[in-house]
């Protein structure tokens, strides 16, 4: 198998327990928390959340099909916790789907839409998404929420 394949197999792995922690977080808010629009510096929980699978489906990095992605909510109400977490489901499929068919020349040339290759894109952007998340976190045990804990277990 091609070092490239190699690592697009761990790619996939970090992918899916990237996409399991946004879900135990996001499972973890109350719903008067997860609508609260008065956190001081910090943004609504629904919004943040929303925002972290967003950054989740990489479109502009993995050239995904504008159909496919997460709609802009504009102006309408929060999403609920449900409607992040089917749309996380959504993208974690459609995610692992493009990554397991990215041919090695993707994975290692320049892309279209962006000055780094496949692989440092995809690095990119689970950087970006662990960012949110970490927000997620921090909102959440500031406000006496259980946030998830980290393991050695959901790492490899």
């Amino acid at each position: 198998m091609p070092a490239t394949k190699r690592i697009a197999l761990s790619f996939t792995r970090q992918f899916k327990h990237l996409a399991n922690l946004l879900t135990v977080t996001v499972n973890r808010y109350s719903d008067e928390l997860w609508f609260r629009d008065d956190l001081r510096q910090t943004p609504q929980p629904a919004w943040e959340a929303y925002h972290a699978v967003s950054s989740l489906a990489m479109g502009h990095i993995l050239d995904i099909p504008v159909k496919c992605l997460p709609h802009d909510p504009g102006e309408e109400p929060p999403p609920s916790r449900q409607a992040v977490l089917d749309l996380l489901a959504d993208v974690r499929n459609y995610v692992l789907e493009a990554i397991s068919s990215m041919s090695d020349e993707q994975l290692v040339s320049q892309t279209r839409q962006c000055d780094g290759t496949g692989i440092e894109n995809l690095m990119y952007a689970f950087r970006h998404t662990h960012h949110h998340v970490g927000l997620l976190i921090q909102i959440l045990r500031q406000h006496g929420g259980k946030p998830p804990t980290w393991s050695s277990g959901n790492m490899l």
